[in-house]
């Protein structure tokens, strides 16, 4: 009898102990309430703040409850249906990879302002500690995707959870910019995992002989 060839992606969901996935957000959300102090009573109270003459905390209820189904609503717009952070999306042209370098750049103004804000208002151990905790995280799943890249039969999809919570990582600072980001990123974070689970940013595609 002939031998057929089949190619097709796993599904991460057959491979991921479910209980496994539980850990994965479990840590994730701790390491973004730590890092970005949600702990202390002093960064508690400036973002949960609702009495007059500032109430804060509807402003951060607000941009983390409409960032999410804001997120989800750029598939309604045609231009934007076609943009994933995915390999094959900067493949296919010159201008897609104008289009992630756009992204990209608005993103590093964004974020540097945090880490210059770090540097203006803490000791240089302070500095250290704040980048370092960061930049660790955001190194990790660098190489991780880097590794991934250079292996064959690997399809990367950088999901949206992912960049949410490495970008809400940086808003510690009890400024309305920092406020905005934390808000903005956790909303689309838990969106994220709600609407698509914490899929892995990594999928194997794997071939079998059927007889």
């Amino acid at each position: 009898s002939p031998i057929l060839r089949q190619s097709f992606t796993t599904h991460p969901r057959v491979c991921v102990v479910p209980n496994l996935k539980r850990a994965h957000r479990f840590i994730m959300g701790f390491l973004l309430a730590v890092l970005t102090g949600v702990h202390l009573p002093s960064r508690f109270e400036y973002l949960f703040r609702f009495s007059r003459p500032r109430p804060r905390g509807l402003a951060f209820l607000a941009v983390m409850t409409l960032s999410g189904p804001g997120w989800g609503a750029l598939d309604l717009v045609p231009a934007l249906t076609t943009i994933s952070l995915t390999t094959a999306f900067f493949r296919e042209s010159w201008v897609n990879v104008m289009i992630g370098v756009g992204i990209a750049s608005c993103a590093f103004a964004f974020l540097l302002w945090h880490f210059v804000c770090a540097y203006r208002h803490n000791p240089l151990s302070g500095f250290l500690a704040y980048s370092v905790s960061r930049l660790s995280i955001w190194i990790f799943y660098a190489s991780y995707l880097y590794v991934a890249s250079q292996t064959a039969g690997v399809y990367i999809h950088l999901h949206h959870y992912i960049i949410g919570f490495l970008v809400a990582l940086l808003a510690e600072f009890n400024h309305p910019i920092s406020l905005v980001l934390l808000a903005a990123g956790t909303g689309v974070f838990v969106q994220g995992i709600s609407a698509y689970d914490a899929d892995p940013v990594i999928e194997k595609t794997r071939s079998f002989f059927l007889f």
